[in-house]
């Protein structure tokens, strides 16, 4: 792995939510009102149990549970319905008036492709296509790095194709193995890493395993690419010390990369800012209580705001004047 650029970008559920898309409680909407879920009144009743009607957790519940096998169809054919929703929202997402100008999130995300021979990094939570699909970026590479199929995308590619028309198989273990070096050399380069896996794609044994619940640490070991995606995680914020990390709609849900974070804070000076609507107490505080007082001391900077916030059509509000004001010298010390 070449030495990746200063600033890193992570991204989850609330950045892809300013385009449309689902948080978790909307996911577990879609789900409970699927056709097939509404046959099984057990299946329902999890779901209506679940802690704080959390989508994953009715899903391992009922998966892993003492469930009838039509019941545990039920789950899997309504979580399939919700991201093939979800899907069509991303690809009919259109950039209109009241939007956030894609142009505008492009040229920002850019910023973090570093210098030609240091590629830039954006990990993603997120399986869907919004990235893909959507946002154009021209002045630069942007690789998907491990896929059979070739790496680099654009919207050419991806814009309007239906999911059955790129859905892939991902690699083997010999052959994520034959690809950890496989990086573009001179010129400046966007790593594009999704850490929980996409929408599209299928495991290195044809399976379908999607990376959610309690059971993410698990599969995520069982798949190659996703394994080798955890490492370049760890590596990207650690290697070498004093990373900067910029957080955008991720809710510090996930106990396996708080902990990669909190290390990184702790033992490898990793600053870390976050964007975020919630109140920083709700956020950090009732979610990260257990960090010791060295990984707090990482976090460098909390911006209470949404991408909505932040840009306008043709120039940023005044509150995203602000933050990137802010954010450009924290991140890349510009003036």
């Amino acid at each position: 792995m070449p030495e990746p650029s200063t600033a890193i970008l992570l991204t989850g559920a609330g950045f892809t939510h300013n385009f449309g898309s689902y948080l978790a409680r909307d996911m577990w909407a879609q789900i409970f009102n699927h056709e097939a879920v509404q046959k099984h009144s057990s299946v329902q009743r999890a779901m209506r149990n679940s802690d704080s009607f959390n989508f994953e957790a009715a899903y391992d519940d009922i998966l892993y549970g003492d469930f009838r096998e039509e019941e545990k169809t039920a789950i899997v054919e309504g979580l399939s319905a919700a991201f093939a929703n979800l899907d069509e929202i991303v690809t009919e997402f259109n950039d209109t008036p009241s939007s956030i100008p894609l142009n505008s999130l492009a040229r920002f995300i850019e910023r973090f492709a570093g210098t030609p021979g240091n590629p830039g990094y954006i990990f993603t939570l997120n399986q869907d296509l919004f990235m893909e699909r959507q946002v154009p970026f021209d002045g630069v590479l942007t690789t998907l790095p491990g896929l059979k199929q070739g790496d680099r995308f654009n919207r050419n590619t991806f814009r309007h194709r239906p999911l059955d028309s790129i859905r892939l198989q991902l690699p083997s273990e010999d052959e994520v193995k034959g690809c950890e070096d496989a990086y573009p050399k001179g010129a400046q380069h966007l790593v594009y890493v999704k850490l929980h896996g996409s929408t599209e794609w299928r495991g290195h044994d044809g399976s379908v395993r999607p990376v959610i619940g309690r059971q993410k640490t698990k599969i995520i070991d069982q798949e190659p690419l996703l394994r080798w995606y955890a490492r370049l995680f760890q590596q990207a914020i650690t290697t070498p010390p004093n990373r900067k990390l910029l957080v955008i709609g991720y809710g510090f849900e996930d106990p396996h990369i708080n902990d990669t974070i909190r290390l990184a804070c702790a033992d490898h000076g990793l600053r870390l800012y976050v964007v975020d609507p919630a109140e920083p107490g709700d956020l950090l505080w009732k979610k990260l209580r257990d960090w010791s007082d060295q990984s707090w001391r990482g976090w460098a900077g909390y911006f209470r705001c949404t991408l909505h916030d932040l840009f306008a059509r043709s120039n940023p509000t005044a509150q995203g004047k602000i933050f990137l004001r802010n954010i450009l010298h924290a991140l890349f010390e510009l003036p």
